[in-house]
């Protein structure tokens, strides 16, 4: 059976998709058998009988209709199949009776546990799995293939997320139906969440694929099995298990070998990154290989142009972002900040949308409309000052990303909070003093360093010459904002960036209110320290990269706020 015509008609009627919910999605009606032999799991037979001698569940198989996916009890809906999947801190099999009261029709469970689970669940359809996880994704691989939608694939250690979007404004902008992993699913949840929202008159799907350890792109991407694998830049990310950037860089090129191997089989990477410049260059005679589209900044001498796609930038400020994209000639402009390297980002959907068949100027108008996701150098404006929020997540490759772009971008005074970034294994305090010494060539009014690995930031500072007056440690994000508030006059920029566990959104907030809520500051000299100029000057030393990071690790919801305890303190201090 092939995915349902009913909504195609609904569609066409009027009637738009579900929103999308927390841990679940709407599918196209599908029978339960069918459900069944996609996800490889086991219907119910004759002898499934309860102890209390209910109704065999096995006599309603027949005429259940599937139309949702929930991994989550809280947000199952009517006329849902819940996975009952279990980790370390959760187990979905005790969520049953919460799955089923909420209207799911079935429920997937582990295999080994299902006789218990039957006898305490008279009458309820419980399907059979060596793993439910594993059956989701079977699930999303046969939905995948079942559908005549085109997948394009996004990965790499920064900029996913925000290339993801991109690909996806411009697509809806030229009038494709198109879905998008929202947020940042890339994990072996949320990407099948994302592929079996996918209904029959879907044109393309745009997933991006995460990994913190080797094989895990592999595995996804033989879910997804994209038409178009675009991927951003290699970095130092999730060091802790891919042992270095080239154990990085073989991580995420193997989603090339999962490629759809009667789709386009196109390769678009960013040629400005050497080690996705020499693998494109080791793809593009590779004999059998995909096509390899790679785009990056235009160089001044048309010679060195080797690009297929490049972009010339006009002007990069607070207020957006121009440039023309080449050999077209299509002029782009981006409305969100970011510094140059969101061109990046920008040219990578071009050549995605390019890869589809839509022309240049097409893709180039559409991006028009990009907003760029939470987190990811998004901007606030609060008593006159600029906070710029990239706090999804960090690694070493997107903080010094982060300082580039606000170093282009600032010429007032600037105030740096950054907090631990996560998995980077026995390299880490030395990670964490390199980023420390970069953000001291910016000469920042105050560096606010959050997190006990954050400390090492602080460090490398101090180190390279930032006074020790300017640099402070806190415990908690809530402490960093306090540590800050009183000095933010109007025209001041505030960076935040760490990785996610640190919840360095909170910061952001409780900044944003306390400026809200007290009179307008007089204005910032719009030169904030002695040598900012040079300091801008020395940013050769960061090495970087452009995009920003987006990893997915769980977001936290604790967004409160609470009076301050006093715990930020000088960084002297903290180290006597």
């Amino acid at each position: 059976m092939r995915l349902s015509e009913v909504v195609v008609s609904q569609r066409r009627a009027g009637v738009s998709k579900p929103q999308p919910r927390l841990g679940a999605t709407a599918v196209d009606p599908v029978d339960l058998r069918t459900f069944a032999a996609w996800s490889g799991s086991d219907l119910p037979d004759a002898g499934s009988a309860g102890s209390d001698g209910s109704e065999d569940a096995w006599r309603i198989v027949d005429h259940l209709l599937v139309e949702g996916v929930s991994t989550d009890s809280r947000t199952t809906a009517r006329g849902d199949v819940f996975f009952a999947l279990s980790g370390p801190r959760h187990d979905g099999h005790l969520h049953l009776d919460a799955a089923f009261d909420r209207g799911a029709v079935a429920a997937v469970v582990a295999g080994e546990r299902i006789a218990a689970l039957r006898d305490r669940n008279p009458g309820r359809v419980l399907l059979a799995a060596d793993s439910p996880l594993d059956a989701l994704g079977s699930l999303a691989r046969a939905w995948r293939r079942e559908s005549g939608a085109r997948v394009v694939a996004v990965t790499g250690s920064c900029g996913k997320t925000t290339t993801k979007d991109m690909i996806a404004t411009a697509l809806r902008a030229a009038g494709k139906r198109c879905v998008a992993a929202p947020r940042s699913f890339n994990n072996n949840v949320g990407l099948p969440l994302t592929l079996l929202s996918l209904a029959s008159d879907d044109e393309v799907a745009v997933v991006e694929l995460g990994t913190s350890a080797p094989g895990e792109i592999a595995a996804l991407a033989a879910i997804a099995r994209p038409d178009v694998a675009v991927l951003t830049c290699i970095g130092e990310s999730h060091l802790q298990h891919l042992g270095s950037a080239e154990g990085v860089l073989a991580e995420k090129m193997s989603i090339v070998d999962h490629l759809r191997p009667d789709g386009l089989r196109t390769v678009v990477v960013n040629g400005d990154d050497p080690r996705l410049a020499g693998a494109a260059s080791r793809l593009a005679v590779r004999a059998g290989g995909p096509r390899v589209t790679t785009v990056g900044r235009a160089s001044d001498d048309p010679r060195d142009d080797d690009h297929d796609v490049r972009a010339r930038v006009d002007s990069a400020g607070w207020d957006g972002v121009s440039f023309q994209i080449l050999p077209d000639g299509a002029r782009v402009r981006l409305s969100c900040p970011g510094g140059r390297h969101l061109v990046s980002n920008a040219l990578l959907a071009v050549g995605a949308l390019g890869a589809l068949g839509i022309d240049t100027e097409v893709a180039a108008a559409g991006l028009a409309g990009f907003e760029p996701p939470e987190g990811r150098f998004r901007l606030h404006r609060a008593g006159g000052v600029v906070l710029v929020d990239d706090t999804y997540n960090a690694n070493p490759t997107s903080v010094r990303a982060a300082l580039e772009a606000v170093s282009e971008l600032a010429g007032r005074r600037l105030v740096l909070v950054l907090g631990d970034m996560r998995e980077l294994g026995a390299c880490s305090a030395e990670r964490h003093r390199e980023v420390g010494r970069a953000a001291a060539a910016l000469q920042p009014l105050r560096l606010v360093a959050v997190g006990p690995l954050a400390r090492e930031i602080a460090s490398g500072a101090r180190d390279a010459g930032l006074p020790i007056d300017r640099i402070e440690v806190a415990d908690d994000p809530l402490d960093a904002a306090d540590a800050i508030v009183d000095d933010l006059r109007s025209g001041d920029v505030v960076l935040f960036k760490a990785s996610r566990v640190v919840a360095l959104e909170r910061a952001v907030a409780r900044v944003e209110r306390l400026l809200e809520r007290r009179p307008v500051p007089r204005p910032a000299p719009r030169r904030a320290t002695p040598g900012f100029g040079a300091a801008v000057m020395t940013l050769s030393m960061l090495r970087t990269h452009r995009p920003t990071q987006d990893d997915d690790p769980d977001e936290p919801d604790d967004t409160t706020e609470r009076e301050p305890s006093g715990r930020a303190t000088a960084f002297q201090t903290a180290e006597g």
